[in-house]
């Protein structure tokens, strides 16, 4: 990895974390034909800012946000990804997901959570280790779990 990896919680800094969550957001929105998600949001959107975070990458246009789970912090999910479709293909998500997954290990957490729409691309996640196990929300949204991770 040779890009340096900024981490953004949005309880410690609000207006960086929605410039990063909004260009993860519209990256994501527009690889969508199907969905479209809230780009801006408030502080009011978050029950527990502190828990919220994006993982960018110095020089590269998009990244991931990750949640802990409510009630069961230990476990993270990436809520949205999206890397510009020009920076693709070099190994930046993957890059960005062992960072973020290292650095939530040090705060008691795992991340083996990806939450995809219906629609959503599984191939990729698939790839990166999140292909053991499917569930479906109520919400219509599915969880990969990456069970190797939520196992350690």
């Amino acid at each position: 990895m040779s890009k340096k990896i900024i981490v953004t919680n949005a309880k410690n800094d609000f207006c960086k974390f929605v410039k990063y969550k909004a260009r993860i957001v519209k990256i994501y929105n527009e690889a969508s034909n199907h969905y479209s998600e809230k780009e801006i949001t408030d502080i009011d959107d978050y029950s527990d800012p502190q828990h919220c975070m994006t993982f960018t990458m110095k020089g590269i246009t998009g990244g991931i946000y990750v949640e802990k789970l409510l009630g069961q912090l230990d476990i993270a999910v990436i809520s949205f990804a999206g890397i510009d479709k020009t920076q693709r293909s070099n190994g930046y998500l993957r890059d960005l997901i062992n960072f973020a997954t290292i650095y939530l290990k040090k705060e008691n957490s795992k991340l083996c959570v990806v939450q995809l729409n219906d629609f959503d691309e599984k191939g990729i996640w698939q790839h990166l280790g999140f292909n053991v196990e499917e569930i479906m929300h109520t919400n219509g949204t599915i969880a990969l779990i990456n069970v190797d991770i939520f196992n350690s």
